[in-house]
């Protein structure tokens, strides 16, 4: 497959995330995409939050896009070299940030994993798990891109 391919499908899938969360917990009226995001603060303290995508928020700048399989199993303590995209297409894990916050991650869901610096996270593999990862240009925005201002 070729690169253009590769990226083409990661672009539909994540699309494809981002409408189907948005569709399986639809708000009266609106049907409004969100991201999961993770990232640290300037002390370093990792936070977990949702964010809602603007119907104008343009093209990610894809850099990679890589797929992964893993059994269950924790990956202590991290950090992403770059800030990247992560879609889970099966399997369920959890997401602990330094603050003491958890998140269960399912199929469909959308993460943003900002926290280059400071504590990072945890990650446990609750049943196996095939990931798409997208990783973005490091001077990229999630919070400009998802308002639409990027």
């Amino acid at each position: 497959m070729e690169r253009r391919e590769v990226l083409g499908l990661a672009a539909i899938v994540a699309m494809a995330a981002v409408g189907r969360k948005a569709s399986a917990q639809p708000t009266p009226g609106k049907h409004e995409a969100r991201i999961i995001r993770v990232y640290a603060d300037k002390a370093g303290e990792s936070h977990i939050e949702e964010l809602p995508v603007a119907a104008s928020a343009g093209p990610l700048p894809v850099t990679g896009v890589r797929l992964n399989r893993y059994a269950p199993s924790t990956n202590d303590w991290h950090t992403p070299r770059n800030g990247t995209f992560a879609i889970n297409t099966e399997g369920k894990l959890e997401v602990e940030v330094s603050t003491g916050a958890k998140r269960v991650i399912g199929p469909g869901d959308l993460v943003y994993i900002g926290d280059t610096h400071g504590k990072g996270h945890v990650t446990r593999l609750l049943t196996p798990v095939t990931n798409l990862f997208i990783t973005v240009d490091p001077a990229f925005d999630v919070v400009s891109w998802a308002a639409g201002k990027a």
